[in-house]
């Protein structure tokens, strides 16, 4: 392995609809900000309770939280 280049990834949202993950990583990704998502793996979750999908976690690289936050903060309140 060359150098020390590991990108620590850090969680920005927890346990919310896969829904709105996919929302919100398409909106950081068209802002050239890495997403992955991964499942919450919440214990008795149910798709009737939480609809389609599973519950899931938005983690970014470390080096990004600051700016993917910001990033979001500035699309609260709008029309999506």
């Amino acid at each position: 392995m060359f150098g020390s280049e590991v990108n620590t990834m850090k969680k920005l949202k927890e346990t919310i609809p896969l829904y709105e993950a996919e929302l919100i990583k398409g909106i950081l990704e068209n802002e050239g900000i890495v997403v992955e998502l991964r499942s919450s793996q919440v214990v008795y979750t149910d798709s009737v309770v939480f609809g389609e999908g599973s519950l899931t976690d938005v983690w970014v690289p470390e080096e990004m939280l600051k700016r993917a936050e910001k990033i979001l903060e500035e699309y609260k309140g709008k029309e999506l």
